[in-house]
């Protein structure tokens, strides 16, 4: 059952009425439905690959092509979201929405610009390893000096935030793990098996960009929905 978003106080508000509004179900279906149509664009170029129908890595529209409309579309979710957790920041005047809009605007900075791949490579160069494991070696502590920035501001943010709005703050926080978990996790695995055989190469490809482009879409429409239960006050 759906519900609509009340003119209560934002720290009154039910985290369960935030979920099931009917605001947030109606944005995240429309999201997704554009995820599926990324997500089945990018299984056709990669059958025309099979069929040698186009080069290999030529796909315009593979959710794995760096700069293509997918990835600006989930630079676009991510910013959504960043901006509406700062605007619900000041006007609520909680640390814990301005520790996850810097959480999730690291990510959006790292997938614009390709930080932790840039790092990697620089790191690369200081490891006396293979060129695929001392990229691999560089990027993971990239991953591990953010891991640990995000979790110092959330931590404070958290600390610092009243009882109402850490419980508005928590599926944010699980959306962020599951981010990380795509982002670092699967992209680690899919660059150790890449070289293997093709068909890995392409599978965990397609968990790990559509399951970022999926979280991004959870992340959004939770954004959008919490800003909107603040303007209903």
């Amino acid at each position: 059952m759906t519900i609509a978003l009340s003119g209560a106080p934002l720290a009154e508000l039910p985290l369960r009425a935030l979920i099931r509004s009917r605001l947030l179900l109606g944005v995240l279906a429309l999201l997704l439905l554009v995820d599926a149509g990324f997500l089945a664009a990018h299984a056709g170029q990669v059958i025309a690959e099979w069929r040698g129908l186009v080069a290999p890595g030529a796909a315009r529209f593979s959710i794995e092509a760096e700069g293509g409309p997918s990835e600006i579309y989930e630079g676009a979710k991510a910013g959504v979201c960043v901006l509406a957790l700062v605007i619900v920041a000041w006007r609520e005047s909680q640390p814990v929405y301005a520790a996850l809009a810097a959480a999730f605007a690291l990510a959006l900075a790292d997938n614009a610009l390709a930080l932790h791949e840039r790092w990697g490579a620089a790191v690369a160069q200081l490891l006396p390893l293979g060129r695929g494991a001392a990229q691999a070696g560089g990027e993971i502590t990239f991953f591990l000096a953010a891991g640990l920035l995000m979790l110092a501001a959330l931590t404070l943010g958290f600390t610092r935030s009243a009882p109402p709005h850490r419980r508005m703050g928590l599926p944010f926080v699980g959306l962020l793990l599951a981010l990380g978990g795509f982002a670092v996790v699967v992209d680690l695995v899919h660059a150790a098996v890449a070289g293997q055989r093709r068909a890995f190469d392409r599978l965990f490809g397609l968990v790990e960009d559509g399951g970022e482009m999926v979280v991004l879409s959870l992340a959004c429409a939770l954004a959008i929905a919490l800003l909107a239960a603040l303007r209903a006050r």
